[in-house]
């Protein structure tokens, strides 16, 4: 072989090897956007079905506050009531 077609070879595997880091990155580039994208999705569904929750209890929290509530005036008036009594048997 002589040596133009030595140099030759060496430029066209050299040309092949450049294009093959070229394509490689340009695809781990892609992917990488991808992955980044596909996580983001995930972290914003998992923060709405917490925020989703978070609401929920917060509701549950107010009603069986509510609930407790008239919970304590009912028992306040039967207390009421039985001193009522009392009082007007003495």
């Amino acid at each position: 072989m002589s040596a133009i077609e030595a140099q030759l070879t060496s430029q066209n595997v050299q040309q092949k090897i450049n294009q093959f880091v070229l394509t490689t990155t340009s695809y781990i580039q892609t992917s990488t956007h991808k992955v980044r994208e596909q996580t983001e999705i995930v972290i914003d569904d998992i923060e709405r079905d917490i925020s989703a929750f978070q609401g929920k209890r917060d509701a549950a929290a107010l009603a069986e506050q509510k609930r407790l509530e008239q919970l304590r005036s009912e028992i306040q008036k039967i207390l009421n009531d039985s001193d009522q009594l009392l009082r007007s048997l003495d």
